[in-house]
């Protein structure tokens, strides 16, 4: 009754790993009780992902860096395939490679960025750099005209309509 109630009160690895990487020193609290504390949460986290050895601890921290590249499409799926195993509940390198490798081949929006700055899209236009010609959707943009002084040398307009300094 007592480890079913336990199991139950555990929390997720992520709560875990999440916790662990946020983890900062109290100021009224030791380096050895923070050290002891981050010591602690990464138990957790390893006991949870059951890892057993320092190859497997390794092919974690590996599987985790690449999950957080991923887009979110891309982390469903893979997260997806992880909730249905039994035993260790990651997948190795060589799986989650594969299984990424699929997912991109077989969605051709799965490599776009998952975030733009403000104001863009993810459509915006293309240009080659040796012909100026658009490749991409978006509308279509073209370089302006220089502008002269109303003495003729280029430059923009001046402020007053004072032409530069010669």
């Amino acid at each position: 009754m007592k480890s079913a109630i336990l199991r139950e009160l555990q929390l997720s690895s992520n709560v875990y790993i999440e916790r662990f990487n946020t983890c900062v020193k109290a100021n009224d609290e030791t380096f050895v009780a923070c050290a002891s504390k981050l010591r602690t949460l990464l138990q957790y986290y390893l006991e949870s992902r059951e890892v057993k050895d320092f190859k497997n601890l390794c092919d974690l921290l590996i599987c985790d860096r690449i999950k957080f590249t991923l887009s979110e499409g891309c982390l469903k799926y893979i997260l997806s395939i992880e909730s249905g195993r039994t035993g260790q509940n990651w997948l190795t390198v060589k799986q989650l490679t594969t299984a990424v490798d699929k997912f991109v081949a077989a969605r051709a929006d799965a490599a776009r960025p998952r975030v733009f700055a403000l104001g863009q899209t993810p459509r915006g236009p293309r240009f080659t750099a040796s012909t100026g010609a658009q490749s991409g959707g978006g509308k279509s943009v073209s370089p302006a005209a220089p502008r002269a002084f109303s003495d003729g040398q280029p430059g923009g307009p001046r402020l007053g309509g004072t032409p530069p300094l010669r």
